[in-house]
């Protein structure tokens, strides 16, 4: 939907509709725009012109194009899957760079930790994890990691938190107490990050496992699992630092 003020100014929110929505919106002088994507490149269109009426052969293309009932929320989680699959390779090839020239040249992080947001998101957290993390294992060990070791820590550092990125904004931005359920799905994203980042068939199971136990706690307190230090990973641990 793209909304559009007095001021010209344009506010898009995506998100999926059924038909349903047919039922309570107005049927002239419509505020906003209605797009089609193209499930084959993730490209929007728009089917609609805000503040006209929306015809009968459009009402009726749009409601062959919506999603069943029922069917919006694997809609929206496939659009989600889709996303990680075609952008993941250029990813991966960008922080393999990285990796390389950081295990080089690691007095590069110390220009790098000043310019780290502290204002609190997912990107924000995800380049603290990666970049802090690369301090730890290049500054702060004894003995140096090869390069391999080192780029799969990468990948667990930066990522061991995109399961939460297909959480609802309201669940991610409370600030007060999480409902039973609220909390039940925030203790799964780790399983979230596992599966999603499954479908690229690039992560090592060393990156995969340390995601997978970046919020277990040596004492068996953390989650999803409950695992002792016994049975955690030197990589999970510091992913969970």
């Amino acid at each position: 939907m793209n909304a559009m003020n007095d001021s010209k100014l344009i506010e898009e929110s995506f998100c999926s509709i059924t038909e349903a929505i047919f039922k309570i919106l107005p049927k002239n002088n419509l505020p906003f725009s209605l797009y089609r994507m193209n499930p084959s490149n993730g490209r929007f269109t728009p089917i609609t012109i805000p503040g006209k009426a929306i015809v009968s052969a459009d009402k009726q293309s749009i409601s062959d194009d919506c999603p069943a009932s029922g069917r919006t929320e694997k809609s929206a989680e496939k659009i989600y899957t889709d996303s990680i699959k075609l952008h993941f390779k250029q990813f991966s090839k960008t922080l393999n760079a990285v990796g390389e020239l950081l295990h080089e040249k690691p007095d590069l992080l110390w220009l790098m930790i000043p310019m780290l947001d502290p204002q609190h998101s997912l990107v924000n957290k995800a380049l603290s994890n990666g970049v802090i993390g690369a301090a730890v294992l290049l500054h702060a060990r004894e003995v140096k990691p090869d390069v391999k070791i080192f780029i799969d820590a990468l990948f667990a550092l930066f990522l061991c938190d995109i399961g939460m990125s297909s959480l609802p904004e309201f669940v991610l931005g409370k600030e007060f107490c999480l409902s039973l359920d609220e909390q039940k799905r925030i203790r799964q994203h780790p399983i979230g990050s596992v599966e999603v980042l499954s479908l690229t068939s690039n992560l090592s199971k060393t990156s995969l496992r340390a995601i997978l136990e970046h919020h277990e706690r040596m004492d068996g307190s953390g989650y999803p699992r409950g695992v002792t230090n016994d049975n955690l990973s030197w990589l999970g641990k510091l992913c969970g630092a």
